[in-house]
């Protein structure tokens, strides 16, 4: 296993609406619609000022994916990034690997001025 953490693009799009697929059948208050799900990153990959989709892959497979949606705080007065979903796929859990996704968010991303 050579794990690889960066940015999601639009080529991860399938792989990414198969992993929300995943999580959301796992939430009872949500259910799975894979053209919703789509139309969503499709909007947040096109518009960094709405949020950043990042990726965990193992070669070319995308085996993790994390969001962050920025978003307005009115206990901070000013922008904010929420945490959204965090999804592994079932063979690549309990490896410890998870907390790596944050790594890139923490060093590399800030809420658009």
């Amino acid at each position: 296993m050579n794990l690889r953490f960066e940015a999601a693009t639009v080529k991860d799009l399938p792989q990414l609406v198969e992993l929300l697929g995943e999580l959301f059948e796992q939430e009872a208050e949500f259910t799975p619609d894979a053209a919703k799900q789509e139309t969503a990153l499709k909007m947040i990959l096109a518009d960094p000022r709405l949020g950043k989709l990042f990726v965990a892959r193992d070669g070319r497979q995308v085996v993790a994916m994390a969001s962050l949606l920025y978003t307005v705080s009115t206990a901070e007065g000013g922008k904010a990034a929420l945490f959204e979903d965090l999804v592994v796929r079932p063979d690549y859990r309990k490896l410890g690997f998870v907390g790596s996704p944050m790594k890139p968010m923490r060093l590399k991303l800030k809420p658009p001025k």
